[in-house]
Formats: structure tokens, C-alpha cells, sequence
């Protein structure tokens, strides 16, 4: 073990700090509604037996300043993270840039191509693919009100709650990780270039995976 955590683990013993076993997942997101309330959903409805065990951060930034965000904040504090930007294509022109510059610092990146509305999507078994913000916003505008009965608004703080009891989220990780695979398979690695895909469906497995095992 290094000095430097070691370090991190004496200090965390003396502010009593308990290290969670099942992870620290820090997510820094562009949006301040959307996704801030899906993730934040999905910590409330954590089960009683991984709370304290599984933690989940969220926090708003600028889109260009995630990744330095998360650098800094993780330099101040001895905890273990696993990081996570979260942040859709939309008009970003250094989509892809930003995302290399994460995977360069090992920061995961949960990305959505044209918007995270195309995950939610894809809880009631729909995958299209979508070339711009608005048309995915509208398809999935139709399909939640076809489902819920309600209009969609991207403030609502039950989205995630919404989707689970509605839509299905491991239809929702398997079509987005088909997805996500096909257009690797047919050589098509730009995020950019991968319309209809939120990666974000590699967190939900990883901690739908925890939720079952533990």
C-alpha cells in the first residue's frame, strides 16, 4: 500500500469516515434537472441493505469544466471515488474531445447521442435513432405520455421512480448496450457518429449488478 493511501485511510478512520464497500460513485453532470434527478431517483430507491454501502454523489458543472471538477475535487478529499461524467451531445462541438480527456484521467463517461432521452426511451423497449436533440425529446415526449398518461416535463424529480414502474431498465441497459456494440462492430467509434446511444447504461449495469449480488 502506498503512502498516499495509506494516508487516506488514517484520516478516514479519524474523522469516521467508513470507506463503502460497495463503491463511491461521484457523478458530475452538465444538466441541472434531468439528469440530476435521475441519478438522485436512483439513490432513493437504493434497498436499505446497500445504503452506506453503495454511496452516490451528483453534482452540476459547466460542460467544459467536468472533467476538471472532478480532478479537483477528488485531490482534496481521501476517499476512493468512482467517477463518472454525465452529459449529452446536443450542441456540444467538443463532444468527443471531452470525452477522451476523461478516459485519459480514468474518469468513466456516461454519454448520450443526441440526449439522455434516448435511455428513457429505451425502459419501454424503444431504440431509434434519433438525429437531433429535439426529435428525441419529442419521441420520447409521445411515448411517455402514452405510457403515463401525463405530459413529460425534464424537471420532474420522479423520472427515474417513473421509468422503473413503467419501463424496464434491464430492456432499457440490454438495447443500449446492443446498440452501443452494433455500431462498434461495423467500426463507428466516435461517440459523435453513434446516434440513439446513451452509455449510460454501463453505470445502471454496474450498479444493478451490486443490487442483485448484494
Amino acid at each position: 500500500m502506498g503512502k498516499k493511501d495509506r494516508a487516506g485511510k488514517i484520516e478516514n478512520r479519524r474523522s469516521g469516515f467508513r470507506e463503502p464497500d460497495l463503491g463511491y460513485y461521484y457523478i458530475v453532470t452538465d444538466a441541472v434537472e434531468t439528469e440530476p434527478n435521475f441519478f438522485n431517483g436512483l439513490k432513493e430507491k437504493l434497498p436499505d441493505r446497500l445504503k452506506g454501502r453503495l454511496v452516490i454523489k451528483v453534482k452540476s458543472s459547466k460542460t467544459y469544466d467536468m472533467v476538471d471538477t472532478i480532478l479537483n475535487d477528488i485531490s482534496r478529499k481521501p476517499i476512493m471515488y468512482n467517477p463518472w461524467i454525465i452529459f449529452d451531445k446536443d450542441q456540444v462541438k467538443e463532444f468527443d474531445q471531452i470525452i477522451d480527456k476523461a478516459e485519459k484521467h480514468d474518469i468513466n463517461v456516461g454519454w448520450s447521442n443526441p440526449c439522455v432521452e434516448i435511455l428513457f426511451l429505451s425502459y419501454f423497449g424503444k431504440s431509434p435513432s434519433v438525429f437531433d436533440q429535439n426529435d428525441c425529446i419529442k419521441q420520447f415526449s409521445l411515448e411517455y405520455k402514452k405510457q403515463l398518461g401525463k405530459d413529460y416535463k425534464k424537471n420532474n424529480k420522479r423520472i427515474y421512480e417513473e421509468l422503473s414502474l413503467n419501463g424496464d431498465e434491464d430492456t432499457a441497459i440490454n438495447a443500449q448496450e446492443r446498440k452501443h456494440n452494433n455500431y462498434i462492430d461495423d467500426k463507428i467509434i466516435k461517440p459523435s457518429e453513434m446516434l440513439g446511444v446513451s452509455t449510460i447504461y454501463k453505470l445502471l449495469k454496474e450498479i444493478g449488478y451490486k443490487k442483485r449480488m448484494w
